[in-house]
């Protein structure tokens, strides 16, 4: 709330806090709202994340199932999880009751493992694998 508050302020007005007991008033006058934590996304993911990055790819990958008429013993989605610390910074969203919180910005990705999951259409899994951080070591 403080956040929303400064940005709409003019320049030559002081910094507004707000206090925990004005948020939770605000909160009570407001049932339409909530707060919850949004997952991080780092902005160089947000960058590609965009439909102007992912309609080529999705264009792509459809012509080549039309033209190939792949079985779905070779169609897999493949996640990627981070398992990274989470960052110190206890960030909160307020929006609309009914909606989910989103995504809030960070600004790099701190050195994280990477859970990679892969599962075929016809329902045929590979095995999980983690991707470790490169590691330099030193040598005699």
């Amino acid at each position: 709330m403080e956040i929303v508050l400064n940005e709409t302020k003019e320049e030559n007005e002081p910094h507004i806090t707000v206090s925990n007991a004005a948020a939770f008033g605000f909160f009570e006058r407001h049932p339409e709202l909530t707060k919850s934590k949004p997952k991080s996304l780092d902005i160089n993911r947000l960058a590609v994340s965009c439909k102007c990055v992912k309609k080529p790819w999705y264009n792509m990958t459809t012509d080549l199932h039309e033209k190939n008429h792949y079985t779905p013993s070779l169609i897999f989605n493949v996640d990627e999880s981070s398992l990274r610390i989470p960052s110190s910074a206890n960030v909160e969203v307020i929006h609309p009751t009914g909606q989910s919180a989103g995504f809030c910005k960070e600004a790099q990705r701190m050195d994280n493992a990477t859970l990679v999951a892969s599962v075929a259409a016809d329902g045929y899994s590979l095995p999980c694998i983690i991707l470790w951080p490169r590691i330099n070591l030193q040598t005699n």
